[in-house]
């Protein structure tokens, strides 16, 4: 869970969106729920999970 947190609250800090209620929000529920983090967890783990993200980020820039 503290790998997943911290990687989130990276994420925020480096996008200027720490104080942006919607990803306050999002940090709340990934406390609040262990299945969310797991979830997350698991597709941080996966090679081909990750590399989809990248694809998105990089087409959506």
């Amino acid at each position: 869970m503290v790998k997943v947190l911290l990687v989130k609250v990276i994420i925020d800090d480096a996008n200027k969106l720490q104080y942006v209620k919607s990803h306050s929000d999002i940090r709340k529920a990934m406390f609040e729920n262990k299945l969310l983090v797991q979830r997350i967890a698991e597709y941080m783990d996966d090679e081909t999970i990750m590399e989809e993200f990248v694809k998105d980020i990089n087409q959506s820039e």
